[in-house]
């Protein structure tokens, strides 16, 4: 190339900024030819995600995909950039900057590629699971695990490629353990509660849970920290180190949820009627199929000086708040509807002081 710029008018020949003018052209022209290599690479991993992950349901999200190819055409026109950049024999600290400009945009490439990758992994298997676990635990804690390491190994291998000596860091890391390892104590214990999350699985997302005294829904889990929305629908981080220390109370694991009411009735109900209405919510509860009615009891249990008490205990299958609440207003409702059907007066709970008259 030298060669053959040898035969430009002296014009082609004025430097700027230490590079000469036909250089300059040079370059700009190199750029274009990157910019083309990025839109055929970008056509190029379109057509391998296509292939990789075929299906029109089983497959990564739009965004994974977007960002997978863009990653992919990041490191090919960065690797198309240095070869013919070299050809232009531009000076020592300009054909330098060029060639840290590519290492640096493979680099990112590489990286941004496999982190995209795995993304687009977890979406596919996201897409394929059954298991809610899986989906709302399992993938989006190793997503974010596998994420970290890449992100690790892919900067060390940078510190390697611009001449750091990372055997001497690592090194250096070493002999400064014990200092580095009680400055990071927390953040350890963040990681292994994160792992705590992953393998003993106490909770996932949307789980209804109790951390010590704090009570939400579970929102986000992280490697540092999990959140938690209250009902007050405030937002609250907890590190993740509180998993290893404290209980954790999951009411979403419920299988069955409990419900106790105390139904007050007054002295002038006949036993028949009494006995009655009892047996009128027994058959409610029987007739429906989120009640586990075999564990279920409706008894007279109680009589105080103003009123005779009936006992109800009776287990919701549901899964949801949402719906526990709805079935308690039904069976509440039902009660009411019995009692007045049998003309019978529900009491109040605290005794009735006698007025003077």
């Amino acid at each position: 190339m030298q060669e053959w710029a040898a035969g430009f008018s002296k014009e082609w020949h004025v430097k700027f900024g230490g590079v000469e003018a036909w250089q300059w052209v040079g370059l700009g022209c190199i750029l274009l030819a990157c910019f083309i290599a990025f839109r055929v690479f970008s056509a190029v991993a379109r057509r391998l995600v296509r292939r990789f992950f075929p299906g029109t349901e089983q497959k990564p999200s739009d965004a994974t995909t977007h960002n997978l190819v863009r990653a992919f055409a990041l490191l090919g026109s960065s690797y198309v950039l240095w070869p013919l950049a070299k050809q232009l024999n531009m000076p020592l600290a300009a054909a330098g900057f060029t060639l840290a400009v590519s290492r640096s945009g493979m680099l990112i490439g590489a990286i941004f590629l496999a982190i995209f990758f795995w993304d687009a992994v977890c979406d596919t298997i996201v897409s394929r699971t059954e298991s809610q676990r899986a989906e709302k635990l399992l993938v989006p804690v190793t997503r974010k695990l596998i994420r970290f390491c890449i992100i690790v190994t892919g900067s060390l291998l940078a510190f390697s490629v611009f001449g750091v000596n990372v055997a001497g860091v690592v090194a250096g890391l070493g002999i400064g353990g014990i200092v580095v390892a009680l400055a990071a104590k927390d953040s350890v214990e963040n990681v292994f509660g994160s792992l705590t999350i992953l393998f003993d699985m106490p909770f996932k997302l949307g789980d209804w849970v109790k951390i010590g005294t704090v009570e939400g829904v579970v929102e986000e889990i992280n490697l540092r920290s999990t959140r938690l929305r209250t009902f007050e629908d405030t937002l609250i981080t907890l590190p993740n180190a509180n998993l290893i220390r404290a209980a954790v109370e999951n009411y979403g694991a419920r299988r069955s949820r409990r419900q106790r009411i105390n139904i007050r009735v007054g002295y002038d109900t006949k036993p028949a009627d009494l006995q009655g209405l009892c047996q009128d919510i027994r058959d409610w509860l029987e007739a429906q199929q989120e009640v586990a009615f075999s564990r279920s009891i409706v008894a007279v249990t109680e009589l105080t000086e103003v009123s005779v008490g009936i006992y109800v205990l009776t287990f919701f299958e549901v899964d949801t708040l949402s719906e526990e609440l709805a079935l308690k207003d039904r069976l509440l409702t039902e009660v009411l509807k019995a009692a007045q059907a049998r003309g019978i007066r529900l009491a109040n709970a605290a005794p009735v002081l006698p007025t003077a008259e």
